[in-house]
C-alpha cells in the first residue's frame, strides 16, 4: 500500500497552479474554467505557463516507468492528479506520461492525435476523447488484447472529463 500512495502523491502534485505562482500569473483556480490542469494554463497563463504544466504533468506519469506495473501504479498517479486534496487537473497530460512510459515513441501518435484535433478546432476535451478511444482500440486491434488498468485508467478520465463539463457549462444555471 505504500507504493499506492507515493504514486498518488505524486500525481497530487499540483503543477498547474506552482508554475502558475512561481510565475507571478493569475491562479487558476478562479480563472478560465477553474481547472489546474495543462489546458486551462496554457488560455489563462500563457504558452510558457502552459508548456511547463503540461510538461511537468506528463513527467508525473512518466514516474511510473520503473515501478514494475505501469498501468497499475499509473492509475494512482492519475486519481492523485484528479482528485487531490487541494486541487486536481483531469488527468491527460498524466495519461500522455504513463503511455509514454509503456509504448514508448508510439505514444506520441496519442498525444499528435489531440494536438491535431486541438489544431483543427475541437475542445481540448473532445480532442481527450479521442486520443483515449485511440489508444485503447491500438491496445485491441494491435495488440491484441485488452488490458484493464489502461481501459480502467481511460473510464476514469473520461468520467472526470464528463462530470467537469457538466458541472463547469451548468455552473451560472440555477439548480
Amino acid at each position: 500500500m505504500i507504493f499506492e500512495f507515493i504514486f498518488f502523491m505524486i500525481g497530487s502534485i499540483p503543477s498547474g497552479r506552482l508554475i502558475s505562482f512561481l510565475f507571478r500569473k493569475e491562479d487558476l483556480r478562479f480563472a478560465g474554467s477553474g481547472n489546474i490542469g495543462t489546458s486551462n494554463a496554457w488560455r489563462v497563463n500563457g504558452k510558457m505557463v502552459g508548456s511547463l504544466t503540461g510538461i511537468f504533468d506528463v513527467l508525473k506519469g512518466l514516474s511510473v516507468i520503473f515501478s514494475g506495473s505501469i498501468f497499475y501504479y499509473g492509475m494512482f498517479v492519475v486519481l492523485g492528479n484528479m482528485f487531490a486534496p487541494w486541487s486536481g487537473g483531469k488527468g491527460m497530460a498524466v495519461f500522455f506520461g504513463i503511455c509514454l512510459a509503456f509504448f514508448g515513441k508510439i505514444a506520441f501518435i496519442f498525444i499528435f492525435t489531440w494536438a491535431f484535433c486541438v489544431w483543427i478546432g475541437f475542445r481540448p476535451a473532445h480532442s481527450s476523447y479521442i486520443s483515449l478511444l485511440l489508444v485503447n482500440l491500438y491496445f485491441v486491434l494491435c495488440v491484441g488484447k485488452c488490458i484493464s488498468f489502461l481501459l480502467i485508467i481511460s473510464l476514469i478520465i473520461l468520467m472526470r472529463h464528463l462530470l467537469w463539463n457538466k458541472n463547469f457549462y451548468n455552473k451560472d444555471k440555477e439548480l
